[in-house]
C-alpha cells in the first residue's frame, strides 16, 4: 500500500508541475491475484484515496509549487480521474505472462550488396544543375533563397 501511495504522490507532483512522467512497472501478480483482477468487483474492493485540498497543498509543497484556492479546487476532479485511471491500470494483467502468437510473420531484410558503382550518365547530373565550376557542382549556401 505504501508503494501505491508513493506512486500516487509522484504522479500528483508531476501533474502539479504539468510535466510528463513515467509510471514504474507494477510487480508481477501471483496467479490468485490475476484471477481476482479479472473479476469485475476487484477494483471496487480497493479503496480509492480521497483527493482533498489538503492533499493537493501537501503535494504542491513537496513539489515546491504554490497554487491559489481556485486552482486547487479545479485540480481535484482531474486528480480523482487520474487516480481512478491508475487504479484501473492495476487490474490489467501482466503482459509478460502472455505468450507471443506462434504465427508471427518473420521479418527479413532484403539488402543489395553495398558496392561502389559509377553513375553511367554523369552529364545528365551536370545539365540539371544551375551552376557548375569545372568538375564540381555549385550549390547555394544553407539558408539562401533561390530568386
Amino acid at each position: 500500500m505504501r508503494d501505491k501511495a508513493l506512486t500516487s504522490t509522484l504522479i500528483l507532483q508531476a501533474l502539479l508541475k504539468g510535466s510528463a512522467f513515467l509510471l514504474p512497472l507494477a510487480p508481477s501478480l501471483p496467479s490468485s491475484r490475476l484471477a481476482a483482477a479479472d473479476s469485475p468487483s476487484s477494483s471496487s474492493l480497493r479503496q480509492q484515496p480521497e483527493v482533498t485540498p489538503e492533499l493537493i497543498k501537501h503535494t504542491a509543497t513537496l513539489a515546491q509549487l504554490h497554487f491559489d484556492e481556485d486552482e486547487i479546487q479545479n485540480m481535484i476532479p482531474r486528480f480523482q480521474a487520474f487516480l481512478s485511471f491508475v487504479d484501473r491500470m492495476q487490474d490489467v494483467p501482466d503482459s509478460a505472462a502472455v505468450s507471443a502468437p506462434d504465427s508471427m510473420p518473420t521479418v527479413q531484410e532484403v539488402l543489395r550488396p553495398d558496392s561502389p558503382s559509377i553513375f553511367p550518365n554523369q552529364d545528365a547530373i551536370f545539365t540539371n544543375m544551375a551552376e557548375q565550376e569545372d568538375a564540381f557542382l555549385r550549390v547555394p549556401k544553407v539558408g539562401e533563397e533561390d530568386t
